[in-house]
């Protein structure tokens, strides 16, 4: 049986992927959402459709962090309020 824990060594090292900037941080935010809502299938559809390459919002994971209390614990950047802040 596979551990899916944030915890477990495979999960771990998937957090080593690409070196886009930001995205060690989005992802192990991510990980650490789909575990803390396990209740909510809809939002863990979401994270996994996110890393399909359906994006989701910045606002909607901080939200969510914000929720559990780890929004300070990942740092994912300033959110743009307006398109010629881009």
């Amino acid at each position: 049986m596979s551990d899916f824990s944030v915890a477990s060594r495979s999960m771990r090292s998937s957090a080593n992927g690409p070196e886009t900037p930001g995205f060690r941080t989005t992802f192990s935010a991510m990980l650490h959402l789909y575990a803390e809502f396990r209740a909510d299938e809809t939002f863990r559809a979401q994270i996994l459709e996110d890393l399909e390459g359906k994006t989701m919002t910045k606002s909607l994971i901080k939200g969510r962090l914000k929720e559990i209390g780890q929004a300070a614990a990942y740092d994912l950047g300033v959110i743009k309020k307006h398109p010629e802040d881009a």
